[in-house]
């Protein structure tokens, strides 16, 4: 008999994850700081597959209740990974500090990148800084 076909290739996928490194008030910037890294890393697909990175967004929540929402733009998510693309394969961290003058926060990132066949998806990250 002809030998089995070879297993289909895992779907391509990318998973976002976040690790903070410090957190708390810095009493030398008199504001509260965290300090963290975001990595983004592509799996399965076929050889060479790739996103490209669209636009992401960010919210600090604070314990008391209020949101503040900041938009980034396609040339600002490629300034945040380092590159305008995640290819199969690869990884890519950014490592960040946000801060708030006065008030403890959540972050939450939801990143809008495309497939090479142009289908768009997201990937969401959450960061402890409280």
């Amino acid at each position: 008999p002809p030998p089995p076909p070879p297993p289909a290739p895992a779907p391509f996928q990318v998973a976002i994850s976040a690790v903070v490194t410090s957190k708390g008030f810095n009493i030398e910037t008199n504001r509260e700081e965290c300090r963290y890294s975001v990595t983004g890393v592509a799996s399965g697909g076929s050889s060479g597959e790739f996103v490209l990175w669209n636009t992401h967004d960010w919210q600090f929540r604070h314990p008391d209740g209020t949101v503040q929402t900041i938009l980034a733009t396609q040339s600002e998510s490629v300034d945040f990974w380092g590159s305008d693309r995640l290819i199969t394969g690869s990884s890519r961290t950014a490592n960040r500090i946000a801060w708030h003058p006065t008030k403890k926060f959540t972050l939450f990132y939801t990143f809008r990148y495309l497939l090479t066949t142009g289908e768009q998806r997201t990937g969401t990250v959450s960061i402890d800084c409280i």
